[in-house]
């Protein structure tokens, strides 16, 4: 019997307590966060451009920047905390953050209970109870719930409970209709609507209708729990509020068994196994990503999916001998524990690792489809092929009546052939309908039932194929990047920017810093190259007849003379400095300083002025 191997949690793997440590972090954007205590984390953001400590509070949630690292006292106008003093100051920050919390009985900071109660609970109350209730109490993630709440929260939160009536609510499905959706904006900007969007035509009509639906129902579930909770007497304000009839629609977009098999053949050999096995058991992205080699049970016919939606519990998923073929190969000689599917560089596929290989190999085809028109595929072609609608919700984890709702095409063939059966012929044409539906029925027996046409063979989905020597592989492993040298890198930072010497070694300009600051070597400051060129300009740089002198710092009365006879970008040359300087000299002495891209216009009218002369001048020409 073997020994099982202990789980490692992300959080044991990072180290905050060294400059060395944390230093040896990369950017990303989300902060590399370690437990304090339970409940609280103190995290460290790392940035291109320097690194600051945070603290989180998990329940209720609570985010806040304390400071910088002692590595950043440089270059941070933040206070400069020690790993030591962080600790502390997130401790004492989350102690008094609850403490008043408490107090002052701030709705949806806290858990609900009758010391907690807002005196005048609003909509943003009710909505951020709701969402502590789902993190608590249900399994499954809730990320979308949570942004879609927080932007609920921030157009009409403000509301208070006894106030609402259903006008309120139906105004603001109207603008949830007519406003074009939003995409992820930049920190700092406002919010980023999607350009050309026409909320006139019919599909985007419908689709911002099924958006304001989906807001409705987790509107509407805050504020029944609000009422239940009893902070407020009635539910009339939102019992009648409707939402949008017929809005959903079928999906289209289903892939034949020839565009399979070019989408298969197309795919990257990494991604190969994970859509192979979509299309064979139509299971979700997310689930499919935490499968581990154990959840296989070749003996049962069946794999063990993960929690379920509808049934609020694990379930099996049935397998057919090209399934059970496919996971064979996928898992044969692997640790029980391992991910089923893996990366090229032997991680896990993580969230939305799948939309770069899916667009891809949807590029080659030349068509429009997203990973879950894998899953959609497959459905179709089961119910297409005779399956039916109870046999094909049990397989799937869903409910009938969703089959129903958004798989219509096949309902619509299955009627079609049980009408050719029981409904009588109209006219006397029967040599012609034959041939007719003879061509069509040969064309859907091989849309339906071709062979796929595979360049790949099953042994190439075991990760030895494609991510070298990793999980007991036989092929060599990858090759290291290269790495140079301290006395390589010394020299490279004397002649060359931190940025091309990583694009040479195949890493960020952060990681060379890592590097030189390991091994103790000097490293530019911040613009050092860029003054360096343009001293460098400078000295190349001459004009008709001498070469540019750099001059101490005009006069008044020659910085105007000057201003009014060429750029302030001319003038910055002749004295060693930039623009922007010597636009701060006029400012200094209030001399008039031209406005933006005033001699660029004046060049442009003199061009035009030449050019209407010189038509001027052809006209005269042709009339003598």
């Amino acid at each position: 019997m073997t020994k099982r191997k202990p789980r490692t949690r992300k959080t044991d793997l990072v180290q905050l307590a060294t400059a060395e440590d944390r230093l040896r972090l990369p950017p990303r954007k989300a902060p590399y966060f370690i437990a304090v205590r339970k409940g609280l984390s103190l995290g460290l953001y790392v940035g291109t451009t320097g690194s600051v400590w945070k603290w989180r509070l998990e329940k209720p949630r609570r985010e806040e920047i304390l400071g910088a690292p002692e590595e950043e006292e440089q270059r941070t106008e933040l206070p400069v905390l020690s790993y030591e003093e962080a600790v502390s100051q997130a401790k004492q920050r989350a102690k008094d953050y609850l403490d008043r919390a408490r107090k002052e009985g701030l709705g949806g900071l806290l858990p609900t209970s009758s010391a907690t109660i807002p005196l005048q609970p609003t909509v943003a109350d009710a909505l951020r109870d709701y969402l502590t209730n789902l993190e608590t109490r249900q399994v499954e993630a809730k990320g979308t719930a949570r942004s879609r709440i927080e932007k609920i929260i921030r157009e009409i939160g403000r509301i208070k409970l006894r106030d609402l009536v259903p006008k309120d609510l139906n105004d603001w499905m109207a603008v949830l209709v007519t406003t074009p959706p939003q995409r992820r904006a930049k920190k700092g900007c406002g919010p980023n609507f999607a350009k050309n969007f026409d909320v006139n035509e019919p599909i985007n009509k419908l689709r911002r209708q099924c958006t304001a639906n989906r807001s409705l129902g987790d509107l509407k579930a805050a504020l029944n729990r609000a009422y239940e909770n009893r902070w407020v007497t009635s539910d009339q304000g939102w019992r009648g509020v409707k939402a949008f009839p017929d809005c959903t629609g079928s999906r289209e977009q289903v892939l034949d068994a020839s565009q399979q098999s070019d989408f298969l053949n197309g795919c990257t050999p990494e991604f190969r196994p994970l859509a192979y096995s979509t299309l064979l058991t139509a299971s979700r992205y997310g689930p499919m990503t935490k499968w581990r080699v154990k959840d296989f049970h070749p003996l049962d016919r069946a794999i063990r999916v993960g929690w379920d939606k509808r049934h609020q519990r694990d379930r099996l998923a049935p397998l057919t001998n090209e399934a059970i073929a496919v996971f064979h190969h996928i898992c044969r000689d692997r640790d029980p524990e391992e991910f089923m599917f893996v990366k090229a560089n032997g991680l896990p596929w993580g969230r939305n690792h799948q939309a770069r290989p899916m667009g891809e190999s949807a590029d080659l085809m030349n068509i429009d489809v997203c990973f879950y028109n894998l899953r959609h595929t497959a459905i179709t072609m089961w119910l297409l092929n005779g399956v039916d609608i109870a046999t094909v919700a049990t397989a799937v984890g869903t409910s009938s009546q969703m089959i129903e709702k958004h798989y219509k095409n096949p309902r619509v063939t299955s009627l079609a052939a049980n009408l050719q059966e029981k409904v009588p012929q109209v006219g006397s044409f029967d040599d012609e309908i034959e041939e007719i539906t003879r061509g069509y029925d040969a064309k859907r027996l091989e849309r339906l039932q071709a062979r796929k046409q595979l360049n790949f063979a099953l042994r190439d989905l075991h990760p030895s194929s494609y991510a070298g020597k990793i999980l007991g592989g036989t092929q060599a492993p990858l090759p290291p990047k290269p790495k140079p040298t301290t006395e390589e890198l010394a020299e490279l930072l004397q002649t060359t920017p931190l940025f091309k010497i990583g694009a040479r070694y195949g890493v960020s300009g952060h990681t060379v810093k890592t590097w030189a600051l390991k091994a103790d070597l000097p490293v530019p400051g911040r613009g050092a190259w860029a003054k360096l060129r343009h001293e460098a300009r400078l000295e190349g740089a001459e004009e008709p007849g001498e070469a540019l002198e750099r001059l101490p710092k005009p006069t008044p009365e020659e910085l105007a003379k000057l201003l009014g006879t060429m750029p302030a970008t001319d003038i910055a040359k002749r004295y060693g400095v930039v623009g922007p300087t010597v636009l701060r000299w006029a400012a200094e002495w209030e001399l008039p300083r031209p406005g933006r891209g005033a001699w660029a216009k004046r060049g442009g009218e003199a061009y035009r002025q030449e050019k209407i002369a010189k038509k001027r001048t052809g006209l005269k020409g042709e009339l003598t």
